[in-house]
C-alpha cells in the first residue's frame, strides 16, 4: 500500500479500533488508541482502551479516525490484520504496550461495512456448501450469508448446519445456524429455487481475517472511485 493512501494519519492521532458488531444485540465493540509511528506497512498504536489481548492476534479490524470534510469532519475507516502486541518505547527510559495493525485497505466512509452483507459476483473467488450440497452465494457478510439453489434442503429454521467456505482457494468449515427458508411462490418458473439465510456461529481468526478483508474490499471495488478520494479531490 502506498503511504499516500495513509496520508492522513499522523502521529498522536485519536483512532477507535471497531473489533465486532452484534447486531442482534445492538452493541459495538470499540477500543480507543493513539498512533505512535506510522509507514507503508504498518501502523503502531498505543494498547487499546479498553486492552487488547493477544487472543485478537492474526484478526481483522477496522481503524477509525475522522478526517476534514467540506461540512466538518468525517468517520473514515481502514481494514487492517492485528499482527502484534509488543512493548514499545515511548520514551528513552519508559516503555509501554503497543499494538501493531497491518494496513489491508485504503480508508473508506466508515459505516461498519464489513458486518453488511455485500452482493456476491463472480470472479470474486468464494464459494459455498451446506452439508456438502453446492449452494449459489448472494450475499455475504462476517456474520453470515444468504444463499439459494434448486431443490430442498433438508433442513429447517434454527436447526444447526455445516458449511464448506472456500475464500481464495483456502477452505474453511464453519459451524452455522439457518435464520430462514423460503421459495418465490409467485414466480412460476422459479418455483423450484429456495433462498436460504444463515448466521455464522463462529470463525476461526484465520477465516475472520480472510473474510472481513475480502468484504471490506469488495465495497471498495464497487465505485471506480471511493467517497474519500471524493472527499480529497
Amino acid at each position: 500500500m502506498e503511504i499516500s493512501e495513509l496520508q492522513d494519519i499522523r502521529p498522536g492521532l485519536a483512532v477507535d479500533i471497531v473489533v465486532a458488531t452484534d447486531y442482534k444485540k445492538e452493541v459495538t465493540d470499540v477500543r480507543r488508541a493513539v498512533v505512535y509511528e506510522i509507514d507503508s506497512q504498518k501502523i503502531i498504536l498505543s494498547q487499546t482502551t479498553p486492552p487488547l489481548g493477544r487472543f485478537y492476534l492474526n484478526r481483522g479490524v477496522v481503524m477509525t479516525y475522522l478526517v476534514p470534510g467540506d461540512s466538518g469532519s468525517v468517520r473514515v475507516g481502514i481494514f487492517c490484520k492485528l499482527s502484534n502486541i509488543i512493548s514499545y518505547h515511548l520514551v528513552s527510559s519508559e516503555k509501554v504496550r503497543a499494538v501493531i495493525l497491518e494496513p489491508k485497505s485504503g480508508a473508506e466512509l466508515q459505516n461498519l461495512r464489513m458486518h453488511f452483507r455485500m452482493k456476491t459476483r463472480s470472479g470474486q473467488n468464494m464459494s459455498i456448501a451446506i452439508d456438502g450440497q453446492p449452494m449459489k452465494l448472494l450475499d455475504i457478510s462476517v456474520s453470515g450469508a444468504m444463499l439459494s439453489h434448486y431443490g430442498s434442503l433438508k433442513t429447517q429454521p434454527l436447526e444447526h448446519v455445516k458449511l464448506n467456505l472456500m475464500v481464495d482457494g483456502e477452505p474453511f468449515q464453519v459451524d452455522a445456524k439457518v435464520v430462514r427458508i423460503w421459495r418465490p411462490y409467485m414466480d412460476k418458473q422459479q418455483r423450484d429455487l429456495e433462498y436460504i439465510t444463515i448466521q455464522f456461529l463462529g470463525l476461526n481468526r484465520r477465516l475472520n481475517y480472510l473474510l472481513g478483508g475480502k468484504i471490506f474490499n469488495m465495497q471498495r471495488e464497487s465505485g471506480e472511485k471511493t467517497e474519500v478520494e471524493k472527499l480529497r479531490s
